[in-house]
């Protein structure tokens, strides 16, 4: 596969089929039991939620792609009372969780939230016992900004990034993630803002 095939495609621009495999996507015991909602989702409340979503003031579903294949899926909350946008992500295919997709994800989200939409913050909400994914925040240069308790007893831990953060951390960033894909064409496809 050649390197310059990934690309960032809004779900609300892909096939109904594909808009479907997001349920089946999400309710994988490896995805969704590191989600803050970590039960399954029904087939109503997915309906529900695509029918939603062309509506959402701030939320965006995007996939991260190899061609015409999904690997990973993006979720933005912009908030632009506040000028903060805040994310996450997951890798579709549990094989694929050591490749560098999280990663790479992560990567073009600062850029396209802090470059193309120009927030003032990016933060992200993540279960404390997702050490993975908390380290790789910390990597990439987000603060902790504290913990909250949820009704089910599981600790989050916020985290955040501001502007200055991330010019100051993304060079060496993108030095290590342009040995996987380069980072600076990935495009985003069918409404990327």
């Amino acid at each position: 596969m050649n390197r310059s095939e990934y690309h960032i495609r809004n779900l609300l621009m892909m096939e109904d089929q594909v808009k479907w495999h997001l349920r089946e996507w999400r309710n994988q015991p490896f995805v969704r039991n590191q989600m803050i909602q970590s039960e399954e989702i029904s087939e109503s409340a997915h309906e529900a939620y695509l029918q939603k979503l062309p509506h959402h003031p701030t939320r965006q579903v995007y996939l991260l792609m190899e061609g015409e294949t999904p690997l990973g899926v993006m979720n933005l909350d912009w908030f632009r009372e506040t000028d903060s946008l805040e994310f996450g992500f997951f890798v579709i295919r549990e094989h694929d969780q050591y490749r560098g997709l999280g990663a790479l994800m992560e990567y073009v989200i600062l850029e396209h939230a802090i470059n193309e939409l120009a927030v003032n913050e990016v933060f992200c909400r993540t279960l404390t016992t997702n050490e993975k994914t908390i380290a790789l925040h910390r990597k990439f240069g987000f603060q902790s900004l504290g913990k909250e308790t949820l009704e089910t007893g599981n600790l989050l831990l916020r985290q955040s990034i501001s502007p200055q953060e991330w010019q100051d951390k993304k060079d060496g960033l993108k030095r290590m993630l342009m040995r996987m894909a380069p980072v600076t064409d990935i495009q985003w496809q069918n409404g990327g803002s």
